[in-house]
């Protein structure tokens, strides 16, 4: 006998897992929540099991096969896309001046390209990573076709995909002194994390002094793990021995968008790489 697990389904169960919400998830896959919800419950049926944990209404969690068939799920709606877009997206040509803030490239971002790269060999990418104004300067000069960028939560309008928080971070043995300046190990002036932090110190009278900075995402998060002082980083990148310094005197950090913009000239190739990546991304930040 043959069985053969529903497309939508699965696109359903995994924007669920991803997001961890009905309402969001809904945003991802283009449906509404009560669709969602329906093409999960008929998966779920059709498997014979319950695939996702519920609280008063909530997602609480995968089941033991909700978590066993997760990667299952990825994999076929991440190629049922790959075919979709070899066969019926029109072939693409051209040149992609591409780029990113550093921390772009401590997430799966290289996959995301890769994977483009698979699927649409006509199109020549060249990838820049640099701080943000940086790179918002550079587009501006016509040296990029399309940028994403971090900049302070409510500092701009357009091209918005999705917010960050921003928290202190350092090692596991990072304890600020009230007595000496706060040592910071940040991003160049260019930074919208560094403003960030730069701006709530002085707003809260704190006095600082910068002792190390680097423009490499590897560079910072090596200082910081050193303790050479404690920086500011989007809360999601804050992992392994990197930790979040909380209740140690220092100001909240607030949001800091995540956006996309192209220059007047960019064409369709860049346009549908940053649709590509922008779905993505937005998938990332809801979960």
């Amino acid at each position: 006998m043959t069985h053969s697990l529903n497309l939508d389904g699965l696109r359903a169960f995994v924007a669920v897992v991803e997001t961890m919400n009905f309402s969001k998830a809904a945003d991802v896959v283009g449906r509404t929540q009560s669709g969602v919800s329906l093409q999960l419950a008929r998966l779920e049926r059709q498997i014979g099991k319950a695939l996702i944990r519920r609280r008063q209404g909530r997602v609480d969690g995968l089941t033991d096969e909700g978590r066993i068939l997760l990667p299952y799920a990825r994999r076929m709606v991440e190629l049922n896309e790959s075919a979709w877009r070899a066969v019926a997206v029109p072939t693409m040509a051209g040149r992609v001046r591409l780029g990113v803030p550093a921390d772009f490239l401590q997430m799966d971002f290289p996959d995301l390209l890769k994977r483009f790269q698979l699927t649409h060999p006509g199109v020549e990418l060249e990838v820049m990573s640099d701080v943000s104004d940086a790179l918002r300067d550079r587009l501006r000069q016509g040296g990029l076709d399309v940028a994403f960028f971090k900049r302070p939560a409510g500092e701009g309008e357009s091209g918005t995909i999705a917010r960050q928080q921003v928290v202190w971070c350092g090692n596991r043995a990072a304890a600020p002194d009230a007595d000496r300046p706060l040592p910071l190990v940040l991003f160049p002036n260019a930074c919208a994390y560094r403003r960030l932090a730069l701006a709530a110190l002085e707003q809260a009278g704190m006095a600082w002094r910068v002792v190390f900075a680097s423009p490499s995402a590897e560079g910072v998060r090596a200082a910081l793990l050193a303790g050479l002082g404690v920086g500011a980083m989007p809360s999601e990148a804050v992992t392994g021995d990197l930790v979040a310094i909380q209740n140690a005197g220092l100001p909240p950090l607030g949001e800091v968008e995540l956006a996309v913009a192209f220059a007047p000239t960019a064409g369709e190739p860049a346009r549908f790489l940053a649709d590509h990546l922008r779905d993505r991304l937005i998938r990332r930040a809801g979960s």
